[in-house]
């Protein structure tokens, strides 16, 4: 496997195709799992403390919230309970809801396979765009949705059983066994988890990409893994390594406009608080865009790291 290509190949495509990055914000990639990719760890609360006093939003952030709690006070003496208490209301929000997560699903859904068909394509020297991408995507909607059930079932089914034992011993107030045994349980399961975490990306591009239902592209694709494991987890560390440098990257700027949009956002405030507060609602929205942007494009260049990977090794 060529690694030095396909890591440089991937940012090609990204730097000439723009439309890979759209898709990769819709894929679902955020900006805590930029963050905090790969380690599921949390940030210490001690140094966000020392973060907190050292920001110089503070003292614009209480301006600011105080603005806000007047205005949500005047606004909620103005709402009738009567809206509230209807059946009717209730039902059109958990309606709006539901049509949102629903929303929110197909596409996530349709541009992950939007953004596999589009590497693929472009390997093979094909002309796509985000138009042919997207229908592509459509097209294998309902299969990628079934293997999306199936792996929960692998995922769920498995914590159930391992559940059972544990819960008995606690009913019984076995409470030492029931500890032992849960955290011997916790183990096995994270280790299951992670090697289903493993092949599970390269079963779904088996999916996309090989014509296969969900379960015969789950076989397909452990069977894959288990035969290049080796390289197929270097490529896994490769990617892990980017992505935290990536964050860690972020997390730099990101601490360096929180100081200058404080500081701008004071002196605003100064002239006048209407004024303040307006600065740094659009710059704020303007920033929270650009590293939505950012997050996209390393969901982008991940997927497009895995899919050349997948070929490389389907050959």
């Amino acid at each position: 496997m060529e690694y030095g290509k396909i890591l440089i190949k991937s940012w090609q495509y990204l730097k000439r195709y723009k439309y890979l990055w759209f898709l990769g914000l819709l894929a679902g990639n955020s900006i805590n799992s930029v963050f905090y990719s790969g380690n599921g760890s949390q940030p210490d609360l001690e140094q966000i403390d020392g973060l907190k006093k050292l920001n110089p939003l503070n003292s614009t952030g209480e301006l600011v919230s105080a603005n806000v709690e007047r205005a949500g006070k005047v606004l909620g003496e103005n709402i009738s309970n009567s809206y509230t208490e209807q059946p009717l209301f209730w039902g059109t929000i958990v309606l709006i809801i539901l049509v949102l997560l629903i929303l929110a699903i197909y596409l996530s859904i349709t541009s992950k396979g939007a953004l596999v068909f589009s590497i693929d394509g472009l390997e093979d020297g094909k002309k796509m765009d985000l138009k042919t991408s997207w229908a592509l995507g459509h097209e294998f909607f309902w299969r990628r949705v079934s293997f999306a059930l199936l792996v929960f079932v692998l995922y769920f089914v498995p914590l159930l059983i391992l559940s059972i034992p544990v819960i008995v011993l606690a009913v019984f107030e076995m409470v030492i066994p029931a500890v032992i045994l849960g955290i011997l349980l916790c183990l096995v399961y994270f280790a299951y988890s992670v090697y289903l975490s493993l092949f599970i990306p390269y079963a779904e591009r088996i999916l996309f990409l090989g014509g296969k239902n969900a379960y015969d592209a789950l076989k397909s694709g452990l069977k894959t893994f288990n035969h290049n494991w080796k390289e197929l987890i270097l490529i896994y560390l490769i990617i892990l390594g980017i992505t935290l440098a990536f964050g860690i990257a972020l997390a730099i700027v990101f601490f360096l406009l929180l100081v200058v949009l404080g500081l701008m956002s004071l002196l605003f405030y100064s002239i006048s608080s209407i004024l303040g507060i307006i600065v740094i609602s659009i710059l704020g929205i303007a920033v929270l865009l650009l590293f939505a942007i950012a997050g996209g494009g390393i969901s982008a260049y991940s997927s497009s790291v895995l899919t050349m990977a997948y070929r490389s090794v389907r050959k």
